[in-house]
């Protein structure tokens, strides 16, 4: 199955996307409660710099 995002002004469709089944869905929140708590103990520093990077490449791709 999949879900569809469609523009309401044109109708046009703008994206389809897979249902995820639960499996996925474990495993992706999985993986995310294991990077936080890698996260978590990141100095600030060091996530500041992450930030600013990314930040970076926000700006760099705003057009894109």
């Amino acid at each position: 199955m999949t879900i569809t995002t469609i523009n309401p002004a044109t109708e046009e469709v703008i994206k389809v996307y897979d249902y995820m089944s639960r499996k996925w869905v474990m495993e992706i929140l999985d993986n995310t409660h294991k990077a936080f708590l890698e996260w978590k103990i990141l100095p600030v520093q060091q996530r500041e710099s992450y930030f600013t990077r990314l930040a970076n490449v926000l700006k760099n791709n705003k057009n894109t």
